[in-house]
């Protein structure tokens, strides 16, 4: 194992939005969603401009399409054109903030966003805004407003060299014309890029290897623009949490690693299919630090998406990732804190706990056995379940107890703790009794049960949750600490 020191950081995803900021001004385009970040305590920004879809920007290019359509979903003008006016644009705006408060600046491109093919109102206006695909259907997976096997026929196809091409003259011209800090190149947003994955078949070894190679082309640009310029741009990429499965679309990532083509590995989204060490271990093996992507929670039931929600239940995904190697994590669509009520007051004073070790540690946790559930891939993707090696308990997807089942609820090393508990909860009524890692813990009856804990009955990793029962159905189950 690679014994080297790594940067901390918390990362914070923007994806852009902040181009609706009426007149484009400097100081308004920070008053959309900037302002948000003083005093959170996070390290980096990762910035896109332009959620969807490739070759669509809100920067100044000359290789790909300037966004500066005004449309129906907004709620503010588009001020792309009044930016590019006065010689600046999202891309530089977003990058004096993060200069003038300290945070590292990665752009980010979505390597292939289909939001131009959900078939929502903005579908049709994002897509002909795409002068690309307009230009050069047969780049394109399929049609713009059909839905592939796996994924969306609005995906360019990076089996095309001239997509490949392109993606290199994107990256090329930021590195050249802004001062970043690094690249970071998001394939799980959405993650279909070769025609084999869309039709839920294996990529090939023909599709594996053009992306490899893209890849290294990628690395020499970021190498020669840094060395051009006196600093290094780092280079970082976001993929499955799974070497086995970001194969099967056709990312090869342990070569990547191998041959020192990323700066940065981070992991996951809507879908985590291994417990963060996977990712660790597999980062740190070759010299590079590790960020787990902590996505919003989709589970599609009220009560256990809030749980998940909530600030105890942040902070002990954070703990969990840190706890299991990770260098820090990357919050990744976690709008709540641009939001002007208490309600956004509250999730950026949980980020702020996030940052701080000391606070982190005393704060309450809760620990779910499944964050995610069975997960799902944004924009779709063929089946992963084959692939997942952890927990998927959820409402959506419960455990039938008969007689006897057990489940695993993962936890990091959290010193003494006041008080600690385990929660079930069932589909309907039911009774048993409960065993905590072999040892009697107690009985239940209802449709929730909450049993108290002694911290010396628990272990650092996996504790096993066996259940006796003659019919039940269990949704959900969670270990809490409080002080």
């Amino acid at each position: 194992m690679n014994q080297k020191q790594y940067t901390r950081r918390l990362i914070i995803d923007n994806d852009g939005g902040d181009s609706q900021c009426g007149g484009g001004s400097y100081e308004e385009f920070c008053s959309v969603r900037m302002k948000d970040y003083i005093g959170l305590g996070a390290t980096t920004l990762f910035y896109t401009t332009r959620s969807s879809g490739f070759s669509v920007f809100t920067h100044r290019t000359k290789y790909g399409t300037i966004f500066t359509s005004n449309m129906p979903h907004f709620k503010n003008v588009n001020a792309v054109s009044q930016m590019i006016a006065q010689g600046e644009d999202t891309l530089s705006y977003s990058l004096r903030f993060c200069r003038e408060h300290g945070l590292e600046f990665f752009w980010q491109m979505r390597m292939n966003d289909t939001h131009d093919s959900t078939g929502a109102d903005y579908c049709t206006y994002s897509y002909y805004s795409n002068s690309f695909k307009i230009a050069h259907p047969e780049c394109l997976l399929g049609k713009h407003d059909q839905a592939m096997k796996h994924g969306m026929g609005s995906a360019v196809n990076y089996a095309h060299p001239l997509v490949r091409k392109m993606a290199c003259l994107f990256i090329e011209e930021v590195c050249q014309n802004y001062d970043i800090d690094g690249i970071q190149l998001d394939f799980f947003r959405h993650p279909v890029i070769f025609p084999h994955p869309s039709e839920g078949l294996h990529a090939s070894e023909e599709e594996i290897g053009v992306l490899t190679e893209m890849m290294r082309q990628i690395r020499a640009i970021v190498d020669r623009e840094g060395e051009r310029r006196g600093r290094k741009i780092l280079l970082s990429a976001r993929v499955p949490d799974s070497v086995e499965y970001a194969l099967f679309l056709g990312m090869d990532i342990q070569n990547w690693l191998a041959s020192g083509l990323l700066d940065i590995l981070t992991t996951g989204s809507y879908l985590q299919l291994n417990n963060f060490a996977y990712a660790a271990e597999l980062g740190h093996k070759y010299g590079v630090p590790v960020y787990p992507s902590l996505d919003e929670v989709r589970i599609q039931d009220d009560e256990a998406k809030a749980r998940r929600n909530a600030r105890d239940a942040v902070l002990g995904r954070i703990e969990s990732a840190l706890d299991d190697g990770c260098d820090g994590v990357l919050l990744f669509n976690y709008f709540g804190i641009h939001r002007n009520d208490d309600f956004g007051e509250a999730e950026r004073e949980t980020v702020r706990i996030a940052a701080d070790d000391a606070r982190r540690k005393k704060a309450d946790k809760t620990f779910i056995a499944s964050v995610l559930g069975r997960g799902a891939v944004a924009g779709g993707a063929p089946p992963h379940d084959a692939y997942m090696n952890i927990p998927s308990l959820s409402p959506r997807t419960p455990i039938a107890v008969e007689n006897s089942a057990s489940v695993i609820i993962r936890l990091p090393e959290l010193g003494e703790q006041e008080k600690a508990r385990l929660h079930l909860w069932f589909a309907d009524d039911t009774s048993g009794s409960v065993r905590l890692n072999g040892a009697e813990l107690g009985k239940f009856s209802g449709r929730q049960t909450v049993l108290e804990i002694s911290p010396s009955a628990l272990c650092h990793g996996d504790n096993t949750v066996l259940i006796a029962a003659e019919h039940a159905v269990l949704t959900d189950a969670a270990i809490t600490f409080t002080r």
